[in-house]
Formats: structure tokens, sequence, C-alpha cells
């Protein structure tokens, strides 16, 4: 559950490790850079004069080499830092933990691919050391490992303080309700009734910017990025001036959140003329400018990356908060995780529908892991009034009635079943094969030519035993390609060889999601040939769901299989047919025929298809 007290528990055993032997150093990941400040000054009250190496990628230059060489010399005890921290040089590694393991956040999108959280497992295996993987929420991975055995599960119950409570957590109808700024007539009574008491309220809007649209109603025109198959948000650059002085509009532009370029916002219509330009739905800085109509009278605060990207912004937020200088509170997933406000007793979700209904299986797990953490930042000290709203159109639906009891086993047993059925992670391992080009017709020709391309290496390989190829012992784990543990390989973009990687918690690591000791790496061994029973799927290359970015097009082709070993076999002779050298352009082509300006890369365990 939230606010069960699993920072104290983290200090307590990390005390421990550190006690018992003079060198020993920890390693402490979390997701987000906005979660490090608080927690390292929580480390130096418990830890005093103990050195602490930060490490983040907002940091200067200088200061994250100088707290590299401090981790990598030894003389930091305790390393504290978001995913980039699980690649560091730690000479006594004695305890790896990671806070909020289910959080995507973790895992590298963009250029060298991997999933810290893996890599944390994969790296306690090799050197023999326990690792704690700590969730209100784990990621079905996780639980499934630990259902099965694979994982030891250690379950706090209870909240920390000893007045703190559960949220009562209410589903609010949207259908047919009169709203105001998107904001029920209960939500917005509840506001009122909390602010009176001299309490805290936080709206969650996953959603930055003041609207995701600006649209014509005259002709329907809508303010559509030309570089992408996405819309321009509108974004407010400065607010209104209201004094009796002086009347100002604000200052408004169109930004694109995939390519990132920007458009000063139309005078009228560029269709039909029409002045009338209107903003359709809401963001956070729309809401914030509601909540400040609403209740003039309140201290309204607001956090998304927005806010977040100016130095400083969230330190001054998060000490407002906790000072009550701030007692409204309108953030996105920034303020979902890993806070503590023992003020806040009122939660409003503005719209939790945003993730029922897509085609990614993986959409209720991350929605239910959001709407249970945002929910748990209400009642974490006092027990009195500590209530959640959600405001949705389909109160009725199974993942609410989990919520509503704060049943997360519950949960993962239905999705798990709706999983096994459907032949999904973890029941089943993937890879993604991503194509980019600069028209769709070469981004599928390359992904249909790759697809028959592994269908004759399906077919050698049933005709005739794959030889074995054996890892080296001096690599990193899983550094060979195939291999059984650690990192997986991602291929370059660039060149088709392989150069990112993906750690995966699965590939046989027995690290386990609470305190105990993992055995170390077995000698080399040979790559395992693919299994006679396994069963791989290759799918048809298709465009992906945001097709076009920055003018590039992108299409994607899925390998499913229910052997991992057997998948990373064929994938490893696979890259070898369709991979070729670095040109003199840069760009990558297929063995034999070269697919001039495609880029790929060969992705293991995607996160989103």
């Amino acid at each position: 559950i939230t606010g069960s007290g699993k920072t104290e528990v983290y200090l307590h055993w990390m005390a421990q490790r550190l006690d018992r032997d003079p060198q020993a150093q920890v390693l402490m990941m979390v997701p987000e850079i906005g979660l490090t400040p608080a927690l390292q000054e929580q480390l130096r009250r418990r830890f005093p004069g103990q050195p602490i190496a930060v490490l983040h990628s907002e940091m200067t230059d200088a200061a994250r080499a100088s707290h590299w060489l401090a981790a990598a010399s030894g003389q930091a005890r305790i390393v504290l830092g978001t995913r980039l921290a699980v690649l560091a040089p730690i000479p006594h590694l004695d305890a790896i933990i990671v806070d909020e393991e289910h959080d995507p956040s973790y895992k590298q999108q963009e250029g060298l691919r991997y999933s810290a959280r893996d890599m944390a497992v994969a790296r306690a295996r090799l050197a023999g050391i326990p690792v704690l993987l700590g969730s209100a929420t784990p990621s079905m991975e996780s639980w499934h490992n630990a259902q099965t055995g694979r994982y030891r599960l250690l379950s706090l119950t209870r909240r920390a303080h000893a007045q703190a409570s559960l949220p009562t957590i209410q589903m609010v109808p949207l259908r047919g309700a009169k709203t105001q700024e998107g904001l029920t007539e209960e939500s917005l009574r509840a506001i009122g009734e909390t602010l009176a008491r001299g309490e805290q309220a936080l709206l969650f809007l996953n959603r930055r910017g003041y609207a995701p649209v600006l649209g014509c109603d005259a002709c329907g025109w809508l303010s559509r990025c030309n570089r992408c198959d996405a819309y321009r948000v509108l974004h407010r650059l400065s607010a209104p001036t209201r004094t009796p002085a002086q009347q100002t509009p604000g200052r408004y532009r169109l930004v694109c959140h995939h390519c990132a370029t920007t458009q000063t916002v139309p005078r009228a219509c560029p269709t039909c003329g029409n002045q009338d330009l209107a903003p359709l739905g809401r963001g956070t800085q729309k809401l914030e400018d509601a909540l400040c109509t609403l209740f003039p009278h309140a201290h309204i605060g607001r956090l998304d990356r927005d806010v977040a990207r100016h130095k400083g912004a969230t330190q001054a937020f998060l000490e407002d908060v906790h000072a009550g200088r701030t007692n409204l509170l309108v953030g996105t997933q920034m303020l979902a995780k890993g806070h503590d406000f023992d003020r806040l007793t009122l939660v409003i979700v503005v719209d939790a529908d945003a993730g029922l209904f897509t085609t990614d299986f993986r959409a209720p797990e991350r929605l239910f892991a959001t709407l249970m953490q945002v929910a748990g930042r209400a009642g974490r000290h006092r027990a009195l009034n500590a209530r959640t709203l959600i405001q949705t159109r389909h109160p009725e639906h199974p993942l609410f009635a989990a919520l509503r009891r704060h049943d997360y086993p519950a949960f993962a047993r239905a999705q798990l079943q709706d999983r096994e059925a459907g032949a999904l992670p973890p029941y089943a391992f993937q890879a993604l094969l991503q194509a980019q080009a600069r028209d769709m017709d070469s981004a599928l020709a390359f992904l249909q030519d790759a697809r028959d391309r592994l269908q004759h290496v399906q077919q050698a390989a049933s005709a005739q035993p794959r030889q074995h190829q054996t890892r080296q012992a001096a690599n990193m784990p899983g550094q060979g390609t195939g291999s059984k543990y650690g990192v997986e390989p991602s291929y370059s973009a660039e060149s088709g060889r392989g150069a990112g990687s993906g750690c995966n918690a699965e590939t046989g690591c027995n690290a386990e999601a609470g305190h105990t000791t993992v055995p170390p790496l077995p000698p080399a061994s040979p790559l395992p040939a693919i299994h006679p029973d396994a069963m791989i799927e290759v799918c048809d290359p298709v465009p992906m769901p945001l097709a076009q970015v920055n003018k590039v097009f992108r299409a994607q082709l899925l390998i499913e299989s229910s052997h991992r070993a057997s998948l990373h076999a064929l994938l490893t002779d696979w890259q070898t047919s369709i991979g070729a050298p670095q040109t003199a352009t840069g760009v990558a082509g297929s063995a034999g025929h070269h697919h001039k300006g495609v880029r790929w890369q060969l992705i293991i365990d995607p996160q989103e298809i």
C-alpha cells in the first residue's frame, strides 16, 4: 500500500549493510530527478558525515564528474540517483535499492536503450549481493516473479504513521453531470470544505500545457503539426495581468510535444479566416487559471515539466507546500509518486479515462499504478477526512472496483489472467524491429524484407540444429548477443551492430524483490539453440501509432515467442542476416540489399508498441 514506510525500511536496511562492512557502498535509485532533493536530505539526517554521491542528468558536467569519481573511488558510501546511476562504477557495492520499481522512467527509450531496474537485478546477481525492489504497485513482471517464487515477496500492510489511514476512494460520474471548468459540483464542494479546514488539496491532470489543441468552430480547423501526426498544444508563456490599472491577455504559443517545433498563435483561422479560435480541452495551465477564478483566496501552486525545467522551481514548489504556503496543488504525474505532504487530505483526479481504452496492453497496469499512487498522497499523516475523488465517464469499470478497495493483488490477478489468455508478457517474450524513413513505403519495404529473412532463418533453424556460441566470461552480464543473463542487445539505428542494451529481469536472473542474496553468475555457458517447442510468431509490418515524427515516417515489426532463449537465439542469426556495416551516410541497410535512407533498431522487451 502507499504510505507504508518503504523509505524507512530502505534506510534501516541500508544502515545494516553499511555497519557490517566499513567499506560497503549502497546504490539507491529513484525514477524522477524531482525525488532526489528530499531523499538526499533524509539520507544526510540519517547518516551524518557520510559522503553521498548524487547522479542525475540535470547536474552540471563538473558536478556529475565529481560525484561519479566519489562513487568510483569508494569515498561515497551511499550513491543516490536516477536510472543512469546503475552504470556508475561502485567498487564496494554491497546492496542495491530500486524505489518505485514499476515506473516506466527506468527504461531508457532513446539512444542507448536499457532498463535500469533490470540492469540493477543483473548487476546484483553478478556481484552476489541483494537487490531490493520497492513499490506499492509492482510491475506485472515483478509481481509474477514473486508469485512464482523467483522473487521473495515482503509485504507492508499498514500505513507507517499511527494516525494515518488509507483515503476513501470514490468515483464521480461525469456523464450528465454539470461541470465548471471540468470539475463537478461534488469536486468543487470538496475543495471548498478542505480549504476551509486549513488542509491541502491536490488536483491531478496528466496533461501539461493550456489546452491539447486549438480549433476553429466555423470550419473545424485544428492546430495540427505539419511535421508530425499530432496536434500542436496550446501553451501559455505568460499569465494574463488583471489589475485596476492594466489588463493584458497573456502570451500563448503552439508547441508540438513530439518534434518540439513551435508556432505563434494565428490571429485568425488559416482555413476560413474566422477570428474566434478556441482552446479545446484543458491542461494544467488552464486548470490553474480556472482555480484562480473559482477559489480566489486559495494559494495555488502548479508542478509539471514546464515548471520543473526552470532551475530551482521544483524545490521552491515543494518547500511552499511543506511550509503550508501553498494549499491548492495542481500537477501531472510528477506529483503522483514519492512525495509526502502531511497536510494533504484531498486528491481529485480530473479525468481518469485516458488510459482505459487503448491498444496498449500495458495501459491498464499503468493507469492503475498512477491512480493508486496519486490517491496515496492523501491522508499520509492524518486519519480524518482523507479522500480521493476520481472523475470518470465509466465508474462501473472493473479497474475502478479494485482501486476503490486499494486491492492491488486482485487487480494484478485479473491482469495476469488476461495476459496469459492472450499470450502476452510475462507469459511471452517480445522484440520489436522499428524502421524510420523519409516515406512510409520505404520503412515498410525494409521491414517486409527483414520479415522474409527472419522466416528464412526460422526455416533453417528448424531444418538443422543450431551451432552453439559461447559467451565470454569477461563480458558484462549478457553483453554477448543472445545471452541468458542481464543485458540484452538492442541494435544501433545507425549501423545495425550491437550498441544499446535492454537488460531484463526475466532472463533467468533469480534476484529477489525483497532483500535476499542472489547467487553469483555461473561460469560461461553455451547459448541455447532454438527450443523445439518454442512458438515464435512474426507479425506483419505496420505503421507505428504515431506514424510520422519530425517528417520521418515510422513503422514496426513485432516478434513474439513463448521461450526467451529461443527468441534470442533466433534474433542473433536474424541480426546477422539483416545487419550491414555503417555506410558513408550513416544509415543502415539489410544484407545483400541496401534500403537507402532507412534507420532501424531492434528493441528487446519493448514497453510501448
